[in-house]
């Protein structure tokens, strides 16, 4: 037993190691994924260290890396090294949210707020520089909403930025209207995770035009 928690803690920290720079969106389908786990049952015991191994080389391809610094899509956050480890632990006691903010302290915590806050700011601030698409919230907190288009501009461009994979964010309807979703809640965000995801947007509403 101890082999096989050492190993999938080994994995987990070689994962989130490679966090900062790992595409975001999956490169495999749900199906693709389940195909490659086999729905066979072995008539004997498999050795853990081959069900470890079977399962990342499975589920890796299929990951979409919401606790990186580019994903964008809700407010989840990247957990701390103190909250995963307590989850490790906490399994089958309770939630580890008491690890998060006791590795945090009132200090870390506040100041992980005002930075998710400020590149919401930034984010506001890039793109509405960029002609033809407008920020139409006040940005106050960590969210931002995006006008890019009409709502098939909209869809286009959110299927791109999924597909690209260089960051992940959603779509959503204010007031009747389609917008992109921006939720900044990562510790690891920094301002180049935010230009990057200018740059991809930005992109993505280029191919939407030319695509007319």
């Amino acid at each position: 037993m101890g082999f096989g928690v050492e190993l999938a803690a080994n994995t987990i920290a070689d994962y989130r190691e490679s966090l900062p720079t790992l595409r975001v969106g999956p490169r495999a389908t749900r199906s693709e994924v389940a195909k490659s786990l086999s729905p066979e049952l072995p008539d004997d015991a498999t050795p853990l260290e081959e069900v470890i191994n079977e399962l990342v080389t499975a589920a890796t391809p299929g990951l979409r890396s919401t606790a990186g610094p580019r994903y964008f899509g809700f407010v989840v956050g990247g957990s701390v090294d103190g909250a995963l480890v307590a989850d490790l632990l906490a399994t089958g006691w309770d939630q580890p949210a008491w690890a998060a903010l006791r590795s945090m302290g009132r200090s870390g915590i506040a100041e992980l707020i005002e930075r998710c806050c400020s590149h919401a700011r930034y984010f506001a601030k890039e793109l509405a520089a960029i002609e033809g698409i407008d920020v139409v919230n006040d940005v106050v907190l960590n969210q931002v909403l995006v006008r890019v288009g009409d709502a098939n501009t909209t869809a286009h461009v959110e299927r791109w930025i999924h597909q690209d994979g260089t960051s992940w964010l959603g779509s959503t309807t204010w007031r009747g209207e389609r917008l992109l979703r921006i939720s900044v809640s990562n510790w690891m965000t920094t301002e180049s995770d935010v230009d990057l995801t200018v740059a991809t947007i930005a992109a993505a509403r280029r191919d939407a035009l030319a695509s007319r």
